[in-house]
């Protein structure tokens, strides 16, 4: 089937993947599976993707462990997904959730801790059930590691897919009683017309640092439109961790090449 499909079509990750018709259960799913439904499934819950061709480059499964470290064994299931475009690292979307409910009676993370970001929100977080939106930069984005993450870089590697040295990212998560999910989406936005940092290999040196961005209008007015991007996530996945039913669907990334 999937030589079948490579020779229809020879572009983008339909040329490298075979297709799921429907959401994708990432429990299930084999690696290079091609998310056609523009959704995920972990658990009894449907998770949505931005418009475009998604594939599964990596999964990893573990248990939810309790403060003294000892699983009440709920399964997390996490997965990667890529989207590119010609051999160009597009977006990419980390995503954990459980599931099944745990027997957790409160949760000791703290996902908004971190203040060095440029945009953070506590949302209706709360000490034991956090909720928090932070949009920032990263770099050193898949490289190689000792995780399950690390079957995304080798794919990465395999394909000879050209990964920016600065990603922007979207990181929400969000706890609701037993359960939780944990979303990142990275985008490139040399894809959306904006230059590489001129020190690229240094978080806190780089141009799209929250102390730098300030002083350029052209990063600072993209990072505003990609905020305000960032500000559908929370309610469509909130809504997603607690319904079974499919949730709205996300818009594209800003200004982002297709």
């Amino acid at each position: 089937m999937k030589r079948i499909i490579a020779l229809l079509c020879m572009t983008g990750l339909l040329a490298m993947m075979s297709v799921s018709a429907k959401a994708t259960v990432i429990a299930n799913a084999a690696l290079d599976t091609l998310v056609e439904d523009g959704l995920i499934q972990i658990g009894h819950h449907n998770y949505p993707l931005p418009p475009g061709e998604w594939g599964l480059i990596a999964k990893g499964s573990r248990n939810v462990r309790n403060v003294r470290n000892q699983s009440d064994g709920a399964q997390v299931i996490s997965g990667y997904l890529i989207n590119t475009k010609d051999k160009q690292f597009r977006a990419g979307i980390q995503i954990s959730a459980t599931v099944s409910s745990s027997n957790i009676g409160y949760w000791v993370e703290e996902p908004c801790k971190k203040n060095d970001v440029y945009f953070k929100d506590t949302l209706h977080g709360n000490y034991g059930f956090p909720e928090c939106l932070i949009v920032n930069h990263y770099v050193a984005l898949l490289r190689p590691s000792d995780t399950w993450m690390n079957d995304a870089a080798k794919w990465v590697e395999a394909n000879q897919i050209v990964v920016p040295q600065t990603a922007l990212a979207t990181v929400y998560d969000k706890y609701e009683n037993g359960d939780f999910v944990q979303v990142r989406f990275w985008i490139n936005p040399e894809l959306a017309g904006q230059k590489p940092s001129k020190i690229a290999d240094s978080w806190i040196r780089n141009d799209w640092h929250k102390d730098r961005v300030a002083k350029d209008a052209e990063k600072l007015a993209y990072l505003g439109k990609f905020v305000g991007w960032a500000k559908q996530v929370p309610p469509i996945y909130r809504s997603a961790l607690i319904s079974s039913k499919r949730p709205a669907d996300l818009t594209e990334f800003p200004e982002l090449a297709k």
